[in-house]
């Protein structure tokens, strides 16, 4: 190996250590960031509270919203894959729902995925056979993010990666007002508890449901089996009690007791910190 050849290639080695290659044990997507980052991607709408963000997939703008609840990257109608040129189907795939029922899809891999600010490559989609046209086309899952930092400020019409809680600060957050909670994901949602009068509860975070609902198994054991709603006096996530929190009533064959939907998490900030599996929690500015 002579001298220039050396150099290039030593060259090449101290670029991938400067970048950082965050990828998806399961297949071979990745995104690609540097350094210290705070990566904004803005909101474009809501659909029923739920927080949409724009996504361009070949030649195609779609709206898409984030749904946390979703245990897959990307969700995309059936009708709108097929006009995608440089998808490869990659097999059959089993999902769960929140409401606990199983359903096998079409999972496929798009090149390349780009939102405003950042792109991701060789991206999972499930097909969504649903037959009905909505304008939010698409659904983005808690493994789009999986191996990132998410934040939502839905008062500034905001989400954002971002490498640490401290780059939040720097970017004029008060980090000192979250509150910390540790959340799991063995069942592939992210689940949490809270603690109330009823005393503690399983709750799954999903920012795809509008509403906060309770299942009504949880309401048959704490003797409130003709309730259609619920309202807990005392909601207590990590170190803070939220006071009043009310949900609607569900029925459900999953093991969670309580899903936290945008009704409550809409007036929050909301950060994930997916490698520590850790959620923060503060009330969003004014």
């Amino acid at each position: 190996m002579n001298k220039k050849t050396a150099l290039i290639l030593l060259l090449g080695i101290i670029s991938c250590l400067f970048s950082i290659f965050l990828k998806n044990p399961s297949s071979n997507s990745q995104l690609v960031l540097h350094g210290s980052y705070f990566e904004p991607i803005h909101i474009i709408d809501f659909e029923s509270e739920v927080p949409c963000i724009e996504l361009k997939i070949e030649d195609t703008r779609i709206l898409a919203k984030i749904a946390l609840g979703f245990n897959g990257q990307l969700s995309l109608p059936g009708s709108y894959l097929e006009k995608l040129t440089h998808k490869t189907f990659l097999h059959e795939v089993f999902y769960s729902g929140i409401n606990g029922e199983k359903y096998r899809t079409s999972l496929y891999t798009i090149p390349e995925i780009q939102t405003d600010r950042l792109n991701l490559y060789n991206a999972e989609s499930a097909e969504d056979k649903s037959s009905s046209e909505r304008l939010v086309v698409g659904k983005i899952g808690w493994s789009f993010f999986e191996h990132l930092n998410f934040f939502l400020d839905c008062n500034l019409w905001l989400i954002a990666i971002s490498d640490s809680l401290e780059t939040l600060s720097q970017r004029g957050y008060s980090i000192q007002s979250f509150v910390e909670c540790p959340f799991l994901l063995n069942r592939k949602f992210i689940e949490f508890e809270a603690i109330t009068e009823k005393g503690p509860l399983r709750c799954l975070l999903d920012t795809g449901t509008t509403n906060n609902l309770i299942n009504t198994k949880t309401l048959q054991n704490s003797g409130l089996n003709s309730e259609s709603s619920y309202c807990f006096q005392n909601f207590k996530i990590g170190s803070r009690d939220f006071g009043k929190v009310s949900f609607h009533a569900i029925d459900s064959l999953s093991e969670f007791d309580l899903i936290i939907g945008m009704e409550f998490l809409h007036s929050k900030q909301l950060f994930v910190d997916f490698p520590n599996r850790k959620l923060y929690l503060s009330d969003a500015r004014d």
